[in-house]
């Protein structure tokens, strides 16, 4: 019986020491599958951190971007602005130009006939030229009559006189 009970200790010893190697073999798989879990848990880890950096990068970019793409928005607006209104001006500009063209022939009407109306103007005035320089030879021959008739009377004289000076006068206003 102690044989019998030694050898059932010894096989239970055995597989307890197989047992016992199967499970250290079972823990170092374990602690290998574990290390090789942490080491994937660093890549990833690693990974995560450059997947991050690299988002915020591209975050970044986005934003540069996207006001980049607003400040040239807003550039564009103004020059479209700047468009229309030079667009606005050429359209009066063009308006004012039709406008005078359409005005210079009564303009030139007008001023053939201002034209017209100085030569009318030149020509009357040669005319009442011609009548006072006619005027003048009758009141020098009437004062010549006069001064040679020294009979004549005080009154005669006094009209002529007063004649002489209207005649002056006359002259003076058309000369004006």
């Amino acid at each position: 019986m102690h044989t019998k009970l030694k050898k059932d200790m010894m096989d239970e010893s055995l597989e307890l020491a197989v047992q016992l190697d199967k499970n250290r073999n079972l823990v170092v798989t374990k602690e290998r599958q574990g290390d090789g879990i942490l080491s994937d848990l660093e890549r990833h880890k690693a990974e995560e951190g450059e997947l991050v950096a690299a988002r915020a990068q591209l975050e970044m970019e986005l934003k540069a971007r996207d006001f980049a793409i607003r400040r040239k928005e807003e550039q564009m607006i103004a020059k479209q602005r700047e468009v229309n209104f030079q667009l606005k001006l050429l359209q009066r500009t063009k308006l004012a130009y039709e406008t005078l063209q359409n005005s210079f022939p009564e303009l030139e009407g007008q001023l053939s006939d201002i034209a017209r109306e100085v030569e009318a103007s030149k020509a009357k005035a040669r005319k009442q030229a011609e009548l006072v320089q006619d005027l003048r030879i009758d009141v020098d021959v009437v004062m010549n009559t006069f001064l040679s008739q020294e009979d004549l009377g005080q009154e005669t004289a006094e009209v002529l006189s007063r004649l002489h000076a209207e005649t002056k006068e006359l002259e003076t206003e058309l000369n004006r």
